[in-house]
């Protein structure tokens, strides 16, 4: 029997590849280094392609790459960034090659530093998943994707560092109107950060405060003053817990 249950407007249905994904995996939480890594992988080669083409690719991307092993990546040399370059089953893009070489290193520093790659990027939520559709980038975005750089990532825009936390369930955006659609979307919980007492204790937080301030003085009905409380160091709990709950669709 076929399925006939509706999908968001960008889920080709009549790629079986594209279906399992976006039912399936697409904005699930995942709590996996290995499925963190792969993800970013593969998002920081869609940069200027369709997510489709890389899906349609990810079987050879995996072989490739040695399963996203991140230790024989970190050692990828020369002769292997060649071999790379003549496999027509991937992107072939030499700075993108290079970039995961990078990128596989920066992501071991950030596993060093936290423990493992999901505490660090759960952390910008407190480990909470944010529904909101329609967008391509947010305050949230811009802040990780700074962050990022910070320890040598590249090919990390803001627009793909979106899409990446869409891949791993850290947002949903599934659209109205499609059978695995959320209607509520709390944007406060980018706030509530887990084992943070006040903004001096994380200050990549305050760039996502600073952005939603900015945003806040061109829009006269939002409410800046909370902000202010919160910069002058009063706790997370406190504030994400007074946010209003915004509803889509």
């Amino acid at each position: 029997m076929d399925d006939i249950r509706p999908r968001c407007g960008w889920c080709n249905l009549s790629n079986p590849v594209y279906v399992a994904y976006h039912d399936a995996e697409w904005a699930v939480p995942s709590h996996d280094d290995h499925h963190l890594f792969e993800m970013l992988v593969l998002e920081t080669f869609q940069a200027g392609l369709s997510w489709e083409t890389i899906l349609n690719k990810r079987k050879r991307f995996r072989q490739a790459f040695d399963g996203f092993d991140i230790e024989r990546i970190r050692r990828y040399d020369e002769n292997k960034i060649a071999e790379l370059m003549n496999d027509p089953g991937i992107i072939r893009n030499r700075r993108k090659i290079v970039a995961t070489v990078g990128n596989a290193n920066a992501f071991r520093d950030i596993q060093t530093s936290y423990g493992s790659f999901d505490d660090y990027i759960w952390r910008f939520t407190g480990r909470h998943v944010i529904y909101e559709t329609g967008m391509t980038t947010s305050p949230l975005s811009d802040a990780i994707a700074v962050d990022l750089k910070t320890y040598g990532m590249r090919f990390i825009g803001t627009t793909i560092v979106y899409a990446y936390l869409q891949s791993i369930g850290v947002i949903n955006a599934h659209e109205p109107g499609c059978f695995l659609h959320r209607g509520k979307v709390t944007r406060a919980r980018i706030y509530k950060v887990a084992r943070a007492e006040s903004l001096r204790e994380e200050p990549v937080l305050l760039v996502i405060l600073l952005i939603e301030f900015l945003v806040a003085l061109f829009d006269p009905g939002k409410d800046s003053g909370r902000l202010f409380t919160l910069l002058r160091g009063e706790r997370f709990e406190q504030f994400a817990e007074s946010q209003p709950t915004f509803t889509t669709g």
